[in-house]
């Protein structure tokens, strides 16, 4: 047993040296479009919608957080959805794109039980612009303070299980 833990951590240590993260915009209005988290809440009402939301903190702050967020999603024929959305987050010297476009197949599994398996597919334009910082000292030029733009691939899938039996008073 103490083999297979030391093997454990030798491989984490190893596989974290080499691991990458993404960080997705912070939406605290995620609920109005659930489809940026999961692709298989397409048109889970079953209804051609468009949302949009904005927020904006410190509002008078020069380069303060902006994040905009639309959605579109809409019902096709067969049990199919589609859905498009595209969110910009702006913190600073940081802009960020999010494009992507969702589909979504529903399966009636039983009378009150409905499974909606979903696909993401997309990509987020990130982009630091770094001449606008003032620096103290001019004569050492940081490599750190290089911009960046690049455009980074997402794919995903989804799963959205709903019961007619668990649903709210004004739902059913």
């Amino acid at each position: 047993m103490k083999k297979i833990q030391n093997i454990s951590i030798v491989l984490l240590l190893l596989i974290s040296s080499s691991a990458l993260a993404q960080q997705e915009s912070i939406l605290a209005f995620y609920g109005n479009h659930l489809n940026l988290v999961n692709p298989a809440a397409v048109s889970v009402d079953g209804e051609t919608q468009f949302r949009t939301s904005v927020r904006q903190q410190w509002a008078g702050v020069k380069d303060a957080p902006q994040t905009q967020a639309a959605s579109f999603m809409s019902p096709l024929k067969n049990n199919l959805a589609i859905g498009v959305s595209v969110v910009r987050d702006q913190v600073f010297i940081e802009k960020q794109t999010f494009v992507a476009v969702d589909f979504s197949y529903k399966v009636k599994l039983n009378e009150s039980l409905n499974l909606f398996m979903g696909i993401k597919a997309g990509g987020n334009n990130y982009e630091v612009n770094t001449t606008g910082l003032q620096t103290y000292n001019y004569n050492i030029s940081d490599p750190s303070l290089q911009s960046i733009s690049r455009f980074n691939p997402n794919i995903g899938v989804g799963f959205y299980l709903q019961s007619q039996k668990h649903s709210t008073a004004h739902d059913q």
